[in-house]
């Protein structure tokens, strides 16, 4: 029995995990219910470690009291309305409406309890920018499918990201190891879609082709990971080679990442190789390019959303500190200093408390 395949030891039920098979199994569910379907077994198995008794417990928490026995019934290949023998029940084990309405309570509710004490995730400018981007490319009618994006580090790239991931079931988002192995990465990537590690490294490659697909989309954050140095063009070649197999078979949307003082590096202008995909990417003018700064509006727009009044009022004090070096995550981290100053004195977040947080920080020592 692989980690992608679960056995409830109470009720003896093999629950499979792997996206390929909630793929299929969303067919035996409504229109309306399959990819609601799809989107909760894939949160229950990335959130809740496919673990039956966590699923019950989440899903009561937000009202939805069923026993164990009917949730494993239920994610058990999507047979809430037929038996072990594929013949349709003569009711239902929960009605449509219910199942859709309690889907939706625990995906909702769920990730307000694990965002509880956390930032939360701001629509900026550049999330809409990405956004936007990636729909763009996993159009169906698109002809290039692969897309890359550049901008500095500290811009909100990973997070916009992760949530696209979070959002959207189709999309995947796999962070390169820096100085990792290709072998490493098809790990990595196998794991986002549920599949076991304990597979050779053939059998990963082709259940990550299995599970692929047209409206499927992967993200590869930071791939100049892949060539830390002129002699690790190998690993990078690698990584392209198989990404274009993958691409070409299945016909999904593989987004790249990429810092702008390493797009020189992996897209040489005398490599033949890289060319390719600079084509398939729509030629350097079809990159996606971020500014080297938030946009102000960007900033006035976390600092509201930590519950600061008049933000706009102070746009160019905002300004100051997100430009900063180390960009949104500095201003990310004098906010949150700033908010637990606030909160504590039991006041909103002002501009005093971020001056105050500016004021107790240690200014490094020249040259580090």
């Amino acid at each position: 029995m692989s980690e992608s395949t679960t056995v409830d030891p109470d009720n003896k039920v093999a629950i499979f995990w792997d996206d390929s098979h909630i793929e299929g199994e969303a067919e035996h569910f409504p229109r309306e219910l399959r990819d609601l379907y799809r989107q909760t077994k894939i949160f229950c198995r990335d959130q809740l470690g496919k673990d039956m008794d966590r699923v019950t417990e989440a899903f009561a928490k937000v009202g939805a009291k069923r026993d164990k026995t009917t949730w494993s019934r239920i994610f058990k290949r999507g047979r809430w309305n037929h038996n072990s023998s594929g013949d349709p029940l003569p009711s239902p084990l929960v009605s449509a409406q219910k199942l859709k309405e309690e889907f939706e309570s625990l995906i909702t509710q769920t990730r307000v309890e694990l965002r509880r004490g956390k930032m939360p995730f701001v629509e900026t400018a550049v999330w809409n920018l990405i956004r936007r981007f990636v729909a763009k490319k996993m159009r169906p009618e698109w002809v290039n499918k692969f897309g890359v994006i550049t901008g500095p580090t500290g811009l909100q790239k990973s997070a916009s990201f992760r949530e696209l991931a979070l959002r959207d079931p189709n999309i995947k988002h796999v962070e390169c190891i820096d100085g990792g192995s290709f072998t490493q990465m098809i790990t990595l990537i196998a794991l986002k879609y549920g599949i076991s590690i304990n597979r050779n490294n053939g059998e990963k490659r082709f259940k990550i082709y299995e599970n692929f697909g047209p409206d499927k989309c992967l993200i590869v954050d930071n791939t100049q990971d892949f060539q830390n140095s002129p002699e690790e063009i190998e690993e990078l070649q690698r990584a392209m080679k198989f990404f274009r197999w993958l691409q070409d078979e299945r016909g999904g949307t593989i987004i790249w990442s990429i810092t702008p003082q390493s797009e020189d590096a992996i897209f040489p202008k005398e490599s033949i190789f890289m060319e390719q995909f600079e084509g398939r990417a729509g030629g350097k003018e079809g990159f996606l390019r971020l500014a080297n700064q938030n946009p102000v509006g960007d900033l006035v727009l976390i600092a509201e959303m930590l519950g600061m009044k008049n933000a706009e009022k102070h746009a160019d004090r905002l300004k100051q500190i997100g430009t900063m070096r180390g960009r949104i995550r500095t201003y990310f981290e004098i906010l949150q200093e700033a908010k637990l100053s606030a909160d504590a004195a039991k006041k909103p977040l002002s501009i005093e408390f971020i001056d105050d947080a500016l004021e107790e920080r240690v200014p490094a020592k020249e040259g580090k």
